[in-house]
């Protein structure tokens, strides 16, 4: 018996075009799934307009053509999510992994891949993870960090210079993927800080002034079937150049990729810490942690998690699934499964007495 499915892609964000490459990528292994059926694919373009395809385009051109497909209201775009089938959804950054869509999808019940409202909130503000991160687990370090209102960076790249002390540092947005607009600086002065920061003026509210974490930098993914959440192969990231950025991880031949033995003293540390993490914070189906091992403090330094990692040609996160024996399908299987969807009850009933606070000038 198959199970329907319905896409949700595009979305108004920066992360759109990610969105666009990861339906290619994961369409073809769906449409050869036996067990997978999808009755429909909506297309938020970037404008925000909603798109229905009934027949599965078969590539990102007929993805984006309007005149292949139904506009749908918000109304008629909720009815359709709605409808019965799963939907698993392939909206990265704003509006899709930021708390929006799945306060969309906890209000309104909808069936799918969703996930919780605080989990994807508070790792969308890397700040705010590192420091849930580094309460949780007392392992965990993080970078001396400095936020900085982007569209008004009068004091905070002064600020942020002279604790910094001539140290090296990377300034990178708060609250975007893929390491766009991250920018290493081996000898910060105030020009180039604020030029930095000026860059992500307009594409987010915040940047984020990080020191320079000298180490190897791991990446370590979570995939949570109906048996629990499993630690994937732990990949190890080694570059020429000292950032691991935007370049580097979509363009080949600049990164190089190892994995980590699993019973080496640093694979099981990291796969302890990031299962736990990933439990506590309260995740669900899949997330990706980014961690650097300090070689000066011999010791994991968080910077970031992906609540939903891309899905793109190229990928780590799909090598990874590979290599532990799963399948995209196998991913979009548990996302649109009815596994981990129950919580806490919403409403507990209580008295409330009508009754008047005494002033404190009464006698």
């Amino acid at each position: 018996m198959s199970q329907d499915v319905i896409l949700l892609v595009g979305g108004r964000s920066t992360e759109h075009d990610a969105s666009l490459h990861s339906y290619a990528h994961l369409v073809p292994a769906l449409l050869a799934d036996r067990e997978l059926k999808v009755t429909a694919v909506v297309y938020i373009d970037p404008e925000g307009g909603r798109w229905r395809h009934d027949a599965v385009p078969g590539d990102i051109s007929a993805l984006c053509d309007r005149s292949a497909a139904q506009p749908l209201t918000p109304a008629a775009l909720l009815e359709l999510l709605g409808s019965g089938p799963s939907v698993f959804s392939l909206l990265f950054g704003t509006e899709g992994e930021d708390g929006a869509w799945q306060g969309v999808g906890e209000v309104f019940d909808l069936p799918g891949s969703f996930g919780p409202v605080s989990a994807a909130a508070v790792s969308m503000h890397k700040l705010a993870f590192s420091a849930a991160a580094v309460a949780l687990e007392p392992r965990l370090s993080r970078p001396d960090s400095w936020l900085i209102r982007a569209d008004d960076p009068r004091h905070g790249p002064a600020n942020a210079l002279a604790a910094l002390n001539g140290r090296p540092c990377v300034v990178k947005p708060n609250s975007m993927g893929a390491s766009l607009l991250t920018t290493y600086l081996a000898e910060p002065d105030l020009a180039s800080l604020t030029e930095a920061v000026g860059e992500i003026s307009g594409y987010d509210t915040f940047a984020l002034v990080q020191e320079y974490i000298e180490g190897e930098e791991y990446t370590v993914g979570v995939f949570e079937d109906a048996e629990g959440p499993h630690i994937l192969p732990i990949a190890r990231a080694q570059t020429a150049s000292p950032l691991l950025g935007h370049a580097e991880k979509h363009r080949n031949g600049l990164v190089r990729v190892e994995f980590t033995d699993e019973n080496s003293t640093v694979g099981k540390t990291l796969a302890d810490i990031c299962l736990r993490t990933y439990r506590l914070m309260g995740f669900r189906l899949w997330c990706r942690f980014d961690l650097i091992w300090d070689r000066h403090r011999d010791r994991p330094v968080i910077l970031e998690a992906n609540s939903m990692p891309g899905l793109m040609r190229g990928s780590i996160y799909p090598v990874m699934l590979e290599r532990a024996g799963h399948s995209l399908a196998d991913l979009v299987r548990a996302g649109v499964g009815a596994h981990g969807r129950t919580g806490p009850a919403k409403v507990l009933r209580y008295d409330i007495e009508p009754h008047t606070v005494p002033s404190l000038h009464e006698s």
